[in-house]
C-alpha cells in the first residue's frame, strides 16, 4: 500500500461520470492511506460530485485514512458549494472544504 496518492479530476464532474469518479476515489483509497483530490481543472460540477466527495471522505475516516482537497475550492466547485449550502455547514465539512 502506498502512503499517499493524488487523484486529479478535470472537466465536467456530474452524474454522467459518477461511476467513474467513485471508482477512481475507491481505488485510490484502497491503495493509499492518504489521498489528495485535485479539482483545479474541474469546469462543471453538480451535487453528485459533492456527495461522492463527502461520502468518500467519511469512508476514509472510518477506515483510518485521510482524504483531502489539494487546494481550497474555487470556480465551479466553490459555486456549487455556495449554492448548495455547504459553505458554513458542519465543522467537519468546513474543514474538508477548507472554507
Amino acid at each position: 500500500m502506498t502512503e499517499a496518492t493524488t487523484v486529479t479530476f478535470q472537466g465536467a464532474m456530474t452524474i454522467r461520470n459518477a461511476a467513474t469518479t467513485l471508482k477512481a476515489l475507491g481505488a485510490a483509497l484502497t491503495g493509499s492511506d492518504r489521498v489528495t483530490v485535485d479539482c483545479s481543472a474541474v469546469e462543471e460540477v453538480d451535487l453528485t460530485f459533492i456527495q461522492i466527495l463527502l461520502a468518500s471522505c467519511r469512508g476514509a475516516a472510518l477506515a483510518g485514512k485521510t482524504l483531502r482537497l489539494a487546494s481550497p475550492p474555487a470556480g465551479a466547485l466553490l459555486d456549487i458549494l455556495v449554492r448548495g449550502g455547504f459553505v458554513g455547514g458542519a465543522p467537519d465539512e468546513r474543514r474538508f472544504w477548507g472554507v
